[in-house]
Formats: C-alpha cells, sequence, structure tokens
C-alpha cells in the first residue's frame, strides 16, 4: 500500500488541515531544503512532509526576500512592516501543502538556496530552521535532466550547477548526493528517525561532453564531506 494513503497519513492531514488554518503567533519550527533542481530535492521534501504539518516547494519565495528586508531597513518607510511580515506568514501557513506529522510546522523546499532567503523566513517564523538539507546531484545526469526540462543555455547552466555547490557553503546543512542511497542517508537524520522512506528510483547518469568541466569542482565538492564518488 501507498504509505501516503494509509489510514494513520490520511487521518494526520485531516488533523492538520484543521489545525493549520489558525495562526497564533508563536515561534515556528521549520526545515529548509535546498540544492540542485532535477536532484532529489522533491523526493527529500516527500519524506520531511511524513513528519510535518504542512509544507511547500518551489514557491520562489525568494522573490520575496530582498523587497520585504529593504523596506523594513528604509528608515522613510512608512509601512507597517510588522504586519507585512505577519500577513505575509499567515498566508504563507495557510495555504502550504498538508503534511502527514506533528514533529515540525512547516517544511520549505527551494531550488538553489540563497542566505537572504533563509533570513527572511528566519524573520516570518521568529525562529531559525531547525534542520538544513542539502541535496547535490553529480553533473552529468543533472545536465541531461535539467537541459531537457528548463532548456538552459551550456553558460547558464554552468551557472546553476556552480551557484548549487556554491549556496552549500554559505548555507551549511545535510549534505545528501543524489543516487540510490538517498533513503539511508536520509534515515540518519535525527528529524526522520523512525519514518518510513520511500524506495528512490534514480538514473544512471550519461557523460555530456559540455558537463565535463564541471566534474573537478563536483568531486572536491565531495572530496571535502570526506565521500568517494565515481563518476559515470
Amino acid at each position: 500500500m501507498n504509505y501516503y494513503s494509509t489510514p494513520y497519513y490520511k487521518s494526520r492531514q485531516l488533523l492538520n488541515l484543521l489545525t493549520n488554518q489558525g495562526d497564533m503567533g508563536r515561534k515556528v519550527s521549520w526545515v529548509y531544503i535546498y540544492g540542485h533542481h532535477r536532484g532529489g530535492t522533491s523526493y527529500t521534501l516527500n519524506q520531511f512532509m511524513k513528519i510535518s504539518r504542512r509544507g511547500c516547494g518551489d514557491w520562489m519565495l525568494h522573490e520575496f526576500a530582498e523587497p520585504f528586508l529593504r523596506a523594513k531597513c528604509r528608515e522613510r518607510s512608512r509601512l507597517n512592516m510588522d504586519k507585512m511580515f505577519a500577513d505575509f506568514r499567515k498566508n504563507l501557513l495557510k495555504n502550504a501543502n498538508v503534511g502527514g506529522g506533528n514533529r515540525i510546522d512547516i517544511v520549505i523546499k527551494q531550488a538553489t538556496g540563497t542566505s537572504q532567503e533563509v533570513d527572511f523566513l528566519s524573520e516570518v517564523f521568529g525562529s531559525k530552521p531547525v534542520e538544513k538539507v542539502f541535496v547535490a546531484r553529480e553533473p552529468h545526469g543533472w545536465w541531461l535532466s535539467s537541459k531537457k526540462k528548463f532548456g538552459h543555455s551550456d553558460q547558464e547552466m554552468l551557472s546553476h550547477y556552480r551557484c548549487g555547490l556554491q549556496s552549500f557553503s554559505e548555507l551549511g546543512g545535510i549534505p545528501i548526493l543524489y543516487g540510490q542511497d538517498m533513503p539511508k542517508a536520509l534515515a540518519q537524520i535525527p528529524l526522520l528517525s523512525g519514518v518510513h522512506i520511500d524506495d528512490f528510483v534514480h538514473k544512471d547518469s550519461i557523460k555530456v561532453p559540455a558537463a565535463d568541466e564541471l566534474e573537478k569542482e563536483f568531486l572536491d565538492f565531495t572530496a571535502r564531506l570526506n565521500t568517494s564518488y565515481q563518476l559515470a
């Protein structure tokens, strides 16, 4: 049976559907998932939805971060910034997808990830994330999948991939590598202790010449994690 259709999960979702409508203004416990798009971030989000009251993925929250934070720091602003943050928070919490757990209030999944975005959400929720999870994918498999879906130019592809790796240097957290070992790696995260982790159906990578120049950067990244990785 699909875990998401079990009576337990459905009953937890129903309860969360009712309780998620209110916001008492307290600090929100949240998890931040970020990293390479087409790298397993959605799969990772789904596992955390099992322990979360709610969650959202790729809502482009970074686009709100800069204007909100700049407006707050503007000395001559006559805006009621406390109300703006409170209204945004209420809107986000009420309209996020309903999860099936109660260990955390919300899980946020965003492609790439930025420190400004984390600062903004920390302001909105009144607390820093209880955990950050970074998901990375080796360059060849990522290139094929991302190029097919988004159609970026080669230069844009190189920039997006490097930004993904750089974001981990800025934000840190628990690194997870795309592949067959993802379920095992996620099961070791304390917040997911005792949670049924779905199998992960991954695609083997095929060498893409355009991604060759990213190989060393990825292998240097895995070396810093003290992880050996064999490229295709």
